[in-house]
């Protein structure tokens, strides 16, 4: 297996799961908003970004390093290559 940069590639540690972890708390955020189109009055206090982007990030860091320790060390028959590479040839059809 190879997978150079930060293991789990994008999806985990910049695109889709730390952003759905961000959209629920924005939703959360919003509310007020919209709780008085419908006569329901609320009040945002604060948003404590850096504190919830320090949670989100903690967990992915966890989970990148879960994925990486799980590959590398408990896997029969892998072998974890942490590198970007670069195929120079065509596959060889007798493998």
């Amino acid at each position: 297996m190879i997978d150079g940069g930060v293991f789990g590639g994008t999806c985990l540690n910049v695109g889709c799961i730390p952003t759905k972890m961000f959209v629920y708390p924005a939703s959360l955020a919003a509310a007020p908003r919209e709780a008085a189109r419908l006569g329901v009055d609320l009040s945002l206090d604060k948003m404590r970004w850096n504190e919830l982007r320090d949670k989100i990030f903690g967990r992915i860091d966890t989970m990148s390093e879960s994925g990486r320790r799980y590959r590398a060390d408990e896997l029969a028959n892998v072998a974890l290559y942490q590198e970007h590479v670069r195929f120079t040839g065509p596959p060889d059809a007798h493998h």
